[in-house]
């Protein structure tokens, strides 16, 4: 064997590792603290929890941000069991911004006469009154008619018409005088004051990345009676690589099983109310690969547990399990499952008694 060959050989392997830690990274703190993308903000409160933040262009799904925040939690609290509580989701991001607005304060009105209505038609017209007729039934001849004759009914007659004349031009007269505009003693005039106010608000700009913000806190173990029966409940399946991983959720249920020997339990697809507990699982991530041997890709599971009692269905603990073959396996063919059971197995030791 030459050396060239020996160095080749070498270079392929050492670049096929490199090449699968890269694939693994958006998913360790390790490689959380190398991306430039990622803000990774981790507060201890005075209660003793831990307040934990991340966000980046790295974030590009959600189960890597949750496998993210379980793994930086274990490691603020070592072995000791703890629960959680955390929110997913997508976010732009906020600036505080200053705005002004003018804004009218008060208007005032200065005094004078106001000017007065137009006057109507009607009462622009000139003064025309109509001739009153008198009838008087006899005159001074022998045939009557209007003023007909010569005698004192024709004399009352004329007067009587000229007081009803002088009274109409009378009261036209008033009426025009009541709509004769009044001269106004000085021009009108308003004033108006304004203020400008300002005033802050919170923005949001550019484009949304995925958030995570979740807390933990330090819990105590739970003491488990051995002769109630647990009820481990099938999850849905989930997907792997944009396609549905078909019996993943039973594949759970039946690791989870294994890991439980000693144990009254069942697998159930739905619970029954009863006396014992309910252990529910969820599935964050399930990656079965074949071709590890070629890749260097990893069977990965991390699923999300809940145990419950049975009865009152309270929750008793929440935990986390992440599995992942090995980098000096050289399996080929096997099931997430199978990691998923040995490391089921240590969680459920630290959470329970």
């Amino acid at each position: 064997m030459s050396l060239d060959f020996f160095y080749r050989a070498t270079t392929a392997v050492t670049l096929v590792c490199f090449l699968g830690a890269c694939h693994t990274a958006d998913y360790t703190p390790q490689g959380l603290d190398l991306a430039l993308n990622v803000s990774k903000k981790l507060q201890r409160n005075t209660d003793g929890s831990v307040s934990l933040t991340l966000s980046g262009e790295s974030l590009n799904n959600a189960a890597g941000a949750v496998e993210t925040f379980h793994k930086l939690a274990d490691k603020q609290f070592g072995s000791a069991p703890y629960t959680y509580s955390y929110t997913v989701g997508h976010e732009r991001a906020k600036r505080t911004v200053t705005k002004s607005e003018r804004v009218k304060l008060s208007a005032t009105v200065a005094g004078g006469t106001p000017l007065a209505p137009p006057v109507p038609e009607e009462l622009k017209r000139p003064l025309n009154p109509q001739p009153i007729p008198y009838y008087v039934p006899y005159g001074g001849g022998q045939s009557g008619g209007y003023f007909a004759g010569g005698g004192g009914g024709e004399v009352i007659a004329i007067v009587a018409a000229v007081v009803v004349v002088a009274m109409i031009a009378s009261a036209v007269a008033k009426e025009r005088a009541k709509s004769k505009p009044a001269t106004p003693s000085r021009s009108l005039s308003s004033t108006e004051s304004f203020k400008t106010v300002t005033r802050t608000e919170t923005e949001e700009y550019g484009s949304a990345k995925l958030v995570l913000r979740g807390t933990a806190r330090a819990t105590s173990p739970s003491t488990l009676d051995p002769s109630r029966t647990i009820q481990i409940l099938v999850p849905n399946d989930t997907t792997f690589q944009g396609k549905l991983a078909a019996g993943s959720g039973l594949a759970v249920a039946n690791a989870t099983a294994a890991a439980l020997q000693g144990w009254k339990m069942e697998v159930v697809r739905s619970v029954t109310t009863g006396s014992g507990y309910v252990v529910k699982p969820a599935l964050i991530r399930w990656a079965d690969r074949s071709d590890y041997s070629m890749s260097g890709n990893r069977d990965v599971a991390t699923v999300e547990y809940e145990l419950q009692d049975a009865a009152s269905r309270r929750t008793l603990q929440r935990f986390v399990v992440h599995a992942a073959q090995s980098t000096m396996s050289m399996t080929v063919g096997g099931d997430p499952g199978d990691v998923l059971k040995k490391e089921f197995a240590k969680r459920w030791s630290v959470y329970t008694r």
